[in-house]
């Protein structure tokens, strides 16, 4: 276990609330603990969160006093998250040795004074643990991160499927806390990993699961529970003419067959969705087969550049992947084909009420995703 210092620099900080809550979630999934230290000496190492002019924290420990600026633009706890992972030593997802493999850099429409943000270090300043690039990551920047003129994209990824996924500032990402569960205890946990599907252990708790966005179980073969609201459930039995559970509209584990089946957010098309949900359905096929899933009907969400509302298709093999991320209001076309037989369909809604998605999905034996435009 390790035990990391803090303090608060006024007692009547305005993101007091979102600051514990932040550090609360750190404590929850990791083998970290912080401890409040409101009288701790300038000289001791420790971490103090104070108002400043914007987001922004050094890289790993530096001895003593550590500032973490939260400015009045960086109370949301997903950007609290990212700036305590930089004090914890995290650097940028795109500064990664690998990131251009993955990223293209528009260096010409950053603001100068940042581009320094943007570079690609080598393996002697970022040490990737074995972890695979994470475009998922709270550490990403977005597509306009730091634009000159607010709108030209100043990243783009080499996956266009993956655009509308980089520069989240949910919260953390699977890959996110592994990052950090390997670095300060990776030998917590002895004995055999019962864990499924790129979960592992819990360093806290070994004898629980950390499992991947969307998964969920004592050793992460089902789906995650929902987080689904009382009164959306209210609104879906008046329109159905009867009682449903949260499971019943808001996620599941399904056996793919050579059927169409088919899902929908919570209230499709009408009433739809509203914001605080989180529905996550784990789709099976047989050994040997392949998941083939295809947009149905309506299709409308919050269009932001980087998608805060969505449905997120995990297809990839490794189910540890954030997957690609669709909003707005244009249904995607085409089919996309699960790299293997099994694939996450992953919704959230965090600030609005819109109509959200449906889609369906039966067993292929065909080729990785496709899409037509």
């Amino acid at each position: 276990m390790y035990t990391q210092r803090y303090r608060v620099e006024k007692k009547d900080f305005f993101a007091i609330s979102n600051i514990i809550k932040a550090i609360r979630y750190w404590e929850n999934v990791t083998c970290l603990t912080f401890e409040n230290t409101p009288d701790v000496s300038e000289a001791e190492d420790h971490i103090e969160f104070f108002q400043g002019q914007g987001c922004y924290s050094m890289i790993g420990r530096n001895g003593g006093r550590q500032g973490v600026s939260i400015g009045e633009n960086c109370v949301k706890e997903g950007v609290i998250e990212h700036e305590i992972g930089h004090a914890l030593g995290m650097w940028h997802q795109q500064s990664r040795p690998d990131a251009q493999s993955y990223i293209k850099v528009l260096s010409d429409f950053i603001l100068p004074s940042y581009v320094s943000d943007f570079m690609q270090r080598d393996e002697k300043d970022i040490n990737t643990l074995g972890i695979p690039y994470d475009l998922g990551s709270v550490m990403h920047y977005g597509s306009t991160a730091f634009s000159a003129d607010q709108t030209s994209k100043t990243l783009v990824t080499r996956d266009p499927l993956y655009q509308s996924t980089i520069g989240q500032r949910e919260t953390l990402s699977f890959f996110d806390i592994e990052t950090i569960n390997k670095a300060y205890c990776p030998d917590r946990c002895s004995g055999e990993n019962k864990c499924k599907n790129g979960g592992y252990q819990h360093p806290k708790q070994c004898d629980a699961c950390l499992c991947p966005n969307g998964l969920g179980g004592p050793t992460c073969e089902d789906f995650e529970p929902p987080r689904i609201t009382t009164s959306t459930i209210s609104k879906i039995n008046a329109r159905k003419g009867k009682k449903s559970i949260p499971e019943a509209v808001c996620g599941g584990k399904i056996a793919v067959t050579d059927e169409w089946q088919s899902i929908e957010s919570p209230g499709f098309p009408d009433p739809g969705y509203d914001p605080d949900q989180k529905c996550s359905w784990f789709f099976e096929a047989e050994e040997g087969k392949r998941i083939e899933f295809e947009f149905i009907e309506d299709f409308s969400f919050l269009c932001t550049s980087t998608c805060v509302d969505y449905v997120e298709l995990k297809i990839q093999a490794d189910l540890r992947n954030t997957g690609f991320r669709y909003c707005c209001y244009t249904i995607p076309e085409g089919s996309f084909v699960s790299e293997k037989n099994k694939a996450i369909i992953v919704f959230r809604s965090q600030l609005t009420n819109d109509v959200g998605f449906k889609l369906q999905a039966r067993a292929n034996s065909g080729r990785w995703y496709m899409l037509f435009l």
